[in-house]
């Protein structure tokens, strides 16, 4: 080692120890602790969905429960699936991002089909919505991608319903790769 080299040690050491806690503060704070994880943080994911007719009020072919099938990832800090897979709790309390990708079919006119989420049983908001006008138009599919914002308590639960003004209609699951719920923790 050269002489150069060990005075620049040396002076290095000194100048740490010269700005005594305010450097070693500095040095752990900056240096040694790892930054705290940013965006958010995935905590589920459903790769299949079915609908479900066994909860009351929600036991007709027009009025319905999402199940949720094929669980890929579930970080069970954040959330559990009760009730036959139709009920989300959400354990922690904050915003969380819920996202459903789905195939409808068997729409027909002139209906109304809804896709609405539920928050401890009461109505929260409408993801989705579509009318079929006259009896002449008839889209049979129907592609829903859509995401919503809940702030949870930490103790409250998530229902997906889906229903019409009279007409039966169901998930198309021939295609799975089309139906899909994900479920992210923004932030507290």
């Amino acid at each position: 080692m050269s002489k150069n080299s060990v005075g620049f040690i040396i002076f290095g050491l000194i100048s740490i120890a010269g700005l005594g806690l305010g450097g070693y503060t500095f040095l752990v704070t900056q240096i040694f602790i790892q930054p705290e994880e940013s965006g958010p943080r995935l905590v589920g994911i459903w790769d299949a969905l079915d609908d479900d007719h066994t909860h009351f009020p929600y036991i007709t072919p027009t009025n319905w429960l999402f199940k949720l099938s094929a669980n890929s990832y579930i970080d069970s800090e954040y959330v559990s699936v009760n009730n036959s897979g139709t009920r989300i709790t959400l354990m922690k309390q904050g915003w969380y991002r819920i996202q459903i990708s789905v195939l409808l079919q068997s729409l027909d006119a002139p209906f109304i089909y809804r896709i609405d989420l539920l928050k401890n049983g009461a109505l929260l908001f409408l993801l989705d919505f579509v009318q079929t006008y006259t009896t002449t138009y008839d889209p049979y599919w129907h592609s829903i991608n859509a995401e919503g914002y809940v702030l949870s308590d930490g103790n409250d639960y998530i229902e997906l319903n889906a229903n019409s003004n009279g007409d039966i209609f169901i998930i198309y699951s021939t295609l799975q790769d089309s139906n899909q719920v994900v479920i992210d923790f923004v932030s507290n």
